[in-house]
């Protein structure tokens, strides 16, 4: 390289100083762009509206996400079974269609997995299945495809632990996803794993549709800027909690406003071998990973992902949940899974394998 050429730059900085004419520094912009991408480097321009930092904080997160980035990562010390990196976490969720959509139109099922060993990137697989069916029909085919992914990712390992946070059951069915869906993860892990080796799996319900709230008995053990609630990372597991079972409530974040609602979660099954105190550890260090939030969210981030991947799935299905803004489709009409097919899989192959849905 001669001495007289510019050393490719390390990115590119635009600072808009005041006083100056806009199309000055319009002029400067545009230059450095050029100049930028001359040299090879990669360039995401958007144009964002007049609004608050945290508006353009919220709209970094997503665009780092989608493009296989990691917003936020905590310390190998803070991650208890998690610090190896030879973790899987995983979410799973199933929604169904509300009042007022096609009678018979299908449930969107949803798997989250974890590929890194900072668990920031949680690429998924989306499938349409029989109406109000909760437990997932697909898991086997899906399981398998994010186990290749992660051997994919991590030079042709597989996991030694899995850790499964199922969203959206209730405490009814917790046998039949006993008996539904984990021999499905297991068969999975057979068709991927060999010599006889298979993975520790652990299953914890998380649950939001209850009535708990908990309240600080005295003002040390209150949050005074957040309505008096107790403190972040507030848990009780003994009380009120299940006679027989493993489970926990966990308030892992600051209510924005009113009374903040905890986190039930229920271990149903767990080969692990992990104590109760770090099951809530780990649980609730998670939530401060959630990628588009600078604070701890109330859902850990595994159940919390595969909720927002199966609302991108209601959208996908918007004609047969919302009819009444579809005029191709007739009041009162039945949804005939054998002669019409809807959009059943995934989304497209340059797609799958990234955070689209975030």
């Amino acid at each position: 390289m001669r001495s007289d050429e510019p050393s490719p730059p390390n990115g590119f900085e635009a600072f808009l100083e005041r006083g100056k004419a806009e199309e000055v520094w319009d002029q400067k912009i545009q230059k450095g762009l050029k100049e930028a991408h001359s040299r090879g480097v990669k360039i995401l321009l958007v144009i964002l509206p007049d609004a608050n930092a945290f508006y353009w904080v919220n709209i970094a997160h997503k665009f780092n996400l989608k493009l296989g980035g990691i917003n936020q990562s905590l310390a190998r010390d803070r991650l208890g079974p998690l610090s190896d990196g030879k973790a899987m976490l995983v979410g799973m969720d199933v929604t169904h269609p509300s009042l007022g959509s096609v009678e018979g139109a299908p449930s969107v099922a949803g798997v989250v997995v974890s590929i890194d060993g900072h668990y920031g990137q949680w690429p998924a697989s989306m499938r349409a299945q029989r109406s109000k069916q909760e437990m997932i029909a697909e898991l086997q085919a899906m399981f398998k495809e994010r186990l290749t992914l992660w051997e994919k990712q991590n030079r042709g390992a597989l996991p030694k632990r899995i850790i499964i946070y199922r969203d959206g059951v209730s405490e009814g069915q917790y046998r039949t996803l006993l008996q539904g869906e984990l021999p499905q993860v297991r068969a999975a892990c057979k068709e991927k794993y060999t010599g006889g080796r298979s993975p520790e799996i652990s299953v914890i319900v998380c649950g939001k549709r209850h009535h708990t709230r908990f309240y600080a008995t005295n003002e040390k053990d209150a949050d005074m800027y957040n309505g008096g609630n107790p403190l972040s990372g507030t848990v009780v597991d003994r009380g009120v909690t299940m006679e027989k079972g493993w489970d926990f409530f966990l308030q892992a974040h600051s209510a924005l406003q009113g009374t903040a609602k905890p986190t039930h979660y229920v271990i149903i099954h767990d080969e692990n071998g992990m104590t109760a105190d770090q099951m809530e550890a780990m649980t609730h260090n998670l939530c401060y990973m959630f990628g588009r939030a600078t604070k701890a969210v109330p859902l850990g981030p595994p159940a919390y992902y595969a909720d927002i991947l199966c609302e991108r799935g209601r959208a996908y299905l918007h004609s047969l949940y919302n009819p009444r803004d579809n005029m191709t489709v007739r009041s009162g009409e039945t949804y005939d899974w054998e002669t019409r097919s809807p959009w059943l899989n995934d989304v497209h192959e340059s797609l799958k394998d990234s955070m689209y849905y975030i």
